[in-house]
């Protein structure tokens, strides 16, 4: 519990900063190789062995991330974000039934695959839809009142 309370204490203002005083681009950079790094690991959990089917899984997940910031503010970006939402409603009601799809079958993989994007990608735009207004620092500054 200390280390992981160390921890957080030097990450924190790391986040903050990063937030608060890098363009939007840069932070939807950043946050996506989070994202793909959670996917990486998620794909592992979801029971794929292949490290180059993964990578393939991974690649798509980046397209579609960049697709999607080449779509901002368009009908696609908010469907992405109502998608998520509404996929995270649908999982609470899955996280009831926790033995659905806990079989390791190809289908079952396939449902987990597709759970971990229904949850990173949209969560991903979300987050740089919150960014987006100010896509230069987001610091207060007293010439702009």
């Amino acid at each position: 519990m200390k280390q992981r309370f160390i921890t957080a204490l030097l990450v924190t203002p790391l986040a903050i900063a990063l937030i608060l005083l890098i363009p939007t681009a840069a932070l939807a950079a950043l946050i996506a190789i989070l994202c793909l790094i959670a996917l990486w690991e998620w794909t592992r959990l979801s029971g794929m062995r292949s490290r180059p089917w993964r990578g393939v899984l991974l690649g798509l997940a980046a397209a579609a991330m960049l697709a999607l910031w080449c779509c901002r503010g368009t009908w696609i970006w908010w469907s992405t974000i109502a998608a998520g939402a509404v996929w995270w409603l649908f999982a609470l009601s899955w996280l009831r039934h926790f033995s659905f799809a806990a079989a390791a079958t190809r289908g079952n993989t396939s449902i987990k695959l597709v759970a971990g994007a229904l949850a990173v990608l949209p969560a991903w735009a979300a987050f740089m839809q919150l960014h987006l207004p100010q896509p230069e620092l987001h610091t207060w500054a007293p010439d702009r009142l």
